[in-house]
């Protein structure tokens, strides 16, 4: 078999390969990617759907322009059983409204401003033995933001079920941004 003939074969899975490589993709071959992390003080006592789980966290060192590739939220204990966890993203510290850990959740007007959108942490895997949940997390978002000053996005975690957690110090978040 002649070598045109070997690669007349693959001539549509070539292009459909360069048509998606010349989308406008964010993340890309040498995307700079930043991980910001956060580790808030939670409240040990049961939560209610809809109530704050963790007020105002700063992810801190991310680029000005961006976009947020995914998003995830661990549970040292593995105690969050059923459920999802809603991240308010913000461009600038939402405090105008009054956030506190296990209270009805209620977006302040001014703040609604700054909202960046929200990410459904709805894909939650139970990894720690006993089959509770020890991570949720959203993948391939594609969440752009453009900071209005500083350094730093900032999360109001929402639960969406009835956890209890263990400790104060149980949930941490991670953000994967590009730039």
């Amino acid at each position: 078999m002649s070598p045109r003939k070997a690669l007349a074969g693959l001539a549509l899975p070539l292009c459909l390969f360069a048509a998606q490589a010349a989308r406008s993709d964010p993340i890309q071959a040498g995307s700079a990617v930043s991980s910001p992390s956060v580790t808030p003080t939670i409240s040990t006592s049961a939560y209610t759907t809809g109530y704050v789980l963790a007020p105002a966290m700063a992810f801190k060192g991310v680029p000005a322009t961006g976009a947020i590739a995914n998003a995830n939220v661990y549970f040292k204990s593995g105690s969050f059983t059923s459920g999802s966890i809603d991240l308010y993203l913000f461009s600038q510290n939402p405090a105008n409204g009054t956030y506190t850990a296990n209270t009805n959740f209620s977006l302040n007007a001014t703040d609604a401003g700054f909202l960046i959108g929200v990410l459904h942490l709805t894909d939650c895997t139970a990894t720690i033995t006993g089959g509770a949940a020890s991570q949720c997390q959203v993948l391939y978002q594609s969440q752009f933001y453009t900071l209005t000053g500083g350094t730093s996005l900032y999360g109001i975690a929402v639960v969406r079920g009835t956890p209890t957690f263990a400790g104060a110090s149980d949930v941490s978040f991670l953000l994967n941004v590009v730039q």
